[in-house]
């Protein structure tokens, strides 16, 4: 017994001693599991998926600093890969959808000849246009227009013929829904930004209007850290008025979106009581999520998401929301939950001024 005893402690030791020499062996080459995480991002870019690859080699370029390379070629495929696409929409006469791609292209800083393509667009966009509005088919002219703002003599146009003057009041209306500014929603990068769509919820004294958006766009936190914050310290305010803002309006939808009420930001959150007053009960105020916002991993149950608003809540570091059932959550969640989303909302003038 004693012997057996003895013969399976050495046999222990030694698959010890195996896995220590084993161990050892890989931490001196400085591998560890490595190469099988390179190859897999090599198949990820022979297999075409870019993006993928790009997240893996980023994660190697410390070890192997050849992955810088092979993100920069990477990066020439999506580009070459979205640029065609563009190419087939524009050929296909889709020039509302083609002009928005290329303008994403390589980061909004343009790819090849996209501008001079891109151009071509705004062109045919504007003649289709113009044919529109002779025919008077005016709600067609109007959209057609509204995807060129700030070309040639649009906004002249815009403010000046008293039949899409019109029709922009009609569209305006309260309960209605409107486009207005874009950013990426479907996920699908080479077909551009999407269209925003908000909800028409009141009309001032001024005819401006007040808009919340029909879509949660985001999922972020209210506040980046776990802390009392009150919406004029939060990080999403800063993020609205300095990040998303530029990036999802033109100049001449900058130049409509007014001073809130709120601090005078022009992006901002609805209040809870403005929750209560402008949606006909909880159903109402449910709320999908964009793909967009999925991606970045917004809680959705039933189809419907969380959103925050901007009311003071008394619960330490936490913020108010609407629930994915609509009601109105007073006591609110904490400020850095990164799963509940956001529905901007922004007081706008519709009718474009001339010098716009």
């Amino acid at each position: 017994m004693k012997k057996l005893l003895v013969l399976m402690l050495a046999l222990v030791c030694a698959c010890l001693a195996a896995c220590t020499d084993r161990d050892d062996g890989a931490a001196d080459a400085g591998v560890s599991d490595s190469p099988s995480a390179y190859e897999t991002a090599l198949r990820l870019m022979d297999e075409g998926q870019y993006e993928r690859a790009i997240s893996a080699f980023s994660a190697l370029v410390a070890q192997y600093p050849e992955c810088a390379k092979k993100i920069d070629l990477c990066l020439e495929a999506i580009n070459e890969r979205e640029y065609a696409a563009a190419v087939g929409l524009e050929d296909a006469g889709e020039y509302g959808r083609a002009l928005s791609a290329y303008m994403a292209l390589n980061g909004g800083y343009g790819y090849r000849d996209s501008a001079e393509r891109a151009l071509n667009c705004r062109e045919q966009i504007y003649l289709a246009a113009n044919e529109l509005l002779a025919q008077g088919r005016y709600e067609d002219a109007y959209e057609a227009y509204s995807l060129i703002k700030g070309y040639k003599d649009t906004n002249a146009v815009l403010a000046g013929d008293e039949n899409l003057l019109s029709y922009t009041e009609e569209l305006w209306s309260v309960g209605n829904t409107v486009y207005f500014g874009r950013c990426e929603q479907d996920m699908d990068i080479a077909n551009g930004k999407e269209r925003i769509e908000w909800l028409v919820l009141d009309r001032y004294s001024d005819g401006s209007r007040l808009l919340v958006s029909r879509y949660a766009l985001f999922a972020l936190p209210f506040n980046d850290l776990r802390a009392d914050c009150e919406w004029k310290d939060c990080s999403l305010r800063t993020w609205l008025n300095e990040s998303f803002l530029p990036s999802a309006f033109d100049a001449t939808e900058s130049a409509q979106i007014l001073a809130g009420t709120v601090y005078n930001d022009r992006l901002f959150l609805l209040s809870a009581d403005e929750a209560e007053k402008y949606f006909d009960g909880d159903r109402a105020r449910r709320c999908e999520p964009t793909k967009y916002a999925l991606n970045q991993g917004a809680y959705v149950y039933g189809g419907s998401c969380w959103w925050w608003l901007r009311s003071y809540c008394a619960s330490d570091s936490c913020a108010m929301l609407v629930s994915d059932e609509g009601r109105i959550y007073e006591l609110g969640y904490y400020v850095d939950r990164e799963s509940d989303c956001v529905r901007p909302a922004l007081r706008v003038d519709p009718y474009i001024k001339q010098d716009q």
